[in-house]
């Protein structure tokens, strides 16, 4: 009886071993291949989303809010003093005026980056952050427009007042033809206007992936489109006036200053306002935007950050000393080329 129950354990363990040894769907085929799981491919990070408009106005607000920026322009006399008297070499001269006009007869020590490329790679790399970038252009209605850009960058910058005029009287080292300093004896008011932020910020999408991507690529764009060399004369802009002619003008004075007298219809904005939203918001974006201030330095600046927010802007041609020649409402010594102390040039 035993065998018995032994000899069929026996049988039964061999059938066991038999069919595990046959394929698993039977027959003769080859098991079915098994396909590797897909690999899930890893997405690209998306390049940050910035508001370009809040970052440029940041930093522009950052500069003009510091004390740095309140003493942001140097006379000719002081900048020979202390460079070729004192041998101060805390300075960076950087002259922005065409590269046939610098050739011509330039500061000495100052370098050439022209107007057009002052934020292209290879200009960029030339600035020292280690010095104070000093700006030269013709008459200082390019170069406060630059100090603003270098700034917002991150640089220490300041503006020769007046340019390579306020350095020589010889027009064909200037590069340009020299101002006589007279005003145009045009009418002023002393009724204010206001106005309310009721406009729209401007949108930017450059498709900048930083604060500096979008201060260069707005700054290209604004270059683009004539930059700082988009100028009204005091006469132009007069016949704009009395044409009754739909613009927005802002004076950057004091607001003293603006009560003694200011064309008509201009609305007085200071250029440490002007990065604020509501100043912006002020402004009507689909407008000629034209500014003035006492000599066209401040209102180089305030035209640069507009034409970064992509607005329709241009600048008085030497400010409110081309307007009049009432030293009340010019408020501030003009140029006057009979104080031009014509210092040497080299080239």
């Amino acid at each position: 009886m035993i065998a018995r129950r032994f000899l069929l354990v026996l049988l039964s363990l061999m059938l066991f071993a038999g069919l595990a040894l046959l394929p698993a769907c039977g027959g003769d085929e080859e098991p079915a291949p098994v396909e590797p799981a897909p690999v899930e491919e890893e997405e690209e990070a998306e390049a940050p989303e910035i508001d370009e408009v809040a970052e440029i106005l940041r930093l522009s607000d950052e500069y003009l809010s510091s004390e740095f920026s309140q003493n942001w322009v140097v006379n000719a006399a002081d900048v020979h003093e202390l460079v070729f008297e004192e041998g101060d070499d805390s300075f960076q001269i950087i002259d922005v005026r065409e590269s046939a006009d610098y050739a011509a007869g330039h500061i000495e020590g100052a370098i050439n980056i022209p107007y057009d490329s002052i934020v292209d790679d290879q200009e960029l790399a030339k600035l020292d952050s280690t010095k104070t970038q000093l700006l030269v252009d013709y008459d200082g209605s390019r170069a406060t427009g630059v100090v603003l850009v270098y700034s917002q960058l991150g640089y220490d910058a300041m503006f020769l007042r007046f340019g390579m005029s306020g350095w020589t009287t010889d027009p064909a080292i200037v590069g340009a033809e020299i101002w006589d300093g007279v005003g145009g004896d045009y009418p002023v008011t002393t009724e204010g206007f206001t106005a309310e932020p009721q406009f729209d910020l401007p949108v930017l999408d450059t498709g900048a992936a930083d604060a500096r991507e979008a201060v260069i690529n707005a700054t290209k764009a604004f270059l683009a489109r004539g930059g700082n060399r988009n100028l009204l004369t005091a006469s132009e802009i007069n016949d704009m006036v009395q044409a009754g002619e739909d613009f927005t003008f802002l004076t950057a004075v004091s607001p003293e200053h603006y009560e003694v007298g200011h064309p008509e219809g201009a609305i007085n904005m200071g250029r440490a306002a002007l990065p604020q939203e509501d100043s912006i918001r002020k402004i009507d974006p689909d407008n000629k935007v034209v500014v003035t201030c006492y000599q066209g330095h401040n209102s180089g600046l305030m035209q640069m950050l507009l034409g970064q927010l992509g607005y329709d802007v241009w600048s008085m041609h030497y400010g409110m000393g081309a307007w009049t020649n009432d030293a009340d409402v010019r408020a501030v010594p003009t140029y006057d080329p009979a104080n031009v102390p014509n210092f040497a040039t080299v080239n």
